[in-house]
């Protein structure tokens, strides 16, 4: 998947080399990523090894937001697809908030996690996932507005940023989101059939200011995480 001529703008590679070439490189300096599909899908493990491989390829560090997932549970994740996520606490590359959106937000804009940039020297984040921002009272500010306000407060950090939600595989047509609108690249995550089998597959829904790759792929998580395989392979 060589990217054309007229697709070379500076890039950042998000470092998973499968979805890099799906991207034609990665994302256009300053893209947000929305990384959306039904439960199961893998989305909290690519947006881990979003974090890691930031750390272990670009000496990036790194912040993962989670809403659900208490961090012994990532820790036992990562363990075992062989990441030592507790060693890279403990060194200061990787920080993990385990908090409630009522309080993320607040913080946000508090500037408590622009300190917390400026102190870690922070330049990627996860935040899983955006599906929690539904159960907030005033939810009704939580479509576009509550959405352009994180994006916004997390960008003047100069963050690389990716944001799960997830997709209710039940409503195969269900409207166009807020989010979708808003972020600048879309990657899709859900299960499907290939011959006789269920996989997963991943693709590109949407890269602005750039091509991308316009088919599905099959991937597998195994040690190591997310592995993507080739479209040939998807279709056979």
């Amino acid at each position: 998947m060589t990217p054309p001529a007229n697709d070379l703008a500076a890039r950042q590679p998000l470092g998973l080399d499968g979805l890099d070439a799906m991207l034609h490189g990665g994302l256009p300096e300053g893209n947000s990523v929305l990384l959306q599909g039904g439960p199961g899908t893998g989305k909290t493990i690519l947006g881990m090894q979003f974090l890691r491989e930031g750390i272990a390829r670009y000496g990036a560090p790194g912040l993962l937001v989670t809403f659900e997932e208490p961090p012994h549970r990532l820790y036992r994740d990562a363990r075992a697809l062989g990441w030592d996520f507790e060693g890279l606490v403990r060194d200061r590359l990787l920080l993990i908030v385990y908090t409630s959106p009522s309080v993320f937000l607040k913080e946000l804009e508090t500037d408590g996690y622009g300190r917390l940039c400026r102190e870690y020297g922070l330049q990627r984040v996860v935040v899983d996932s955006l599906t929690h921002f539904e159960s907030l009272p005033d939810h009704g500010d939580a479509d576009r507005v509550l959405f352009q306000r994180v994006l916004n407060a997390l960008r003047r950090e100069h963050l690389m940023i990716l944001m799960t939600r997830e997709l209710d595989t039940r409503e195969p047509l269900a409207p166009v989101t807020p989010e979708e609108y808003l972020a600048d690249t879309i990657i899709q995550m859900h299960y499907g059939l290939v011959g006789e089998r269920r996989a997963r597959l991943i693709e590109v829904l949407k890269h602005r200011g750039s091509a991308h790759s316009s088919v599905q792929h099959r991937f597998v998580i195994a040690e190591g995480g997310l592995q993507i395989l080739t479209a040939g392979e998807a279709g056979s």
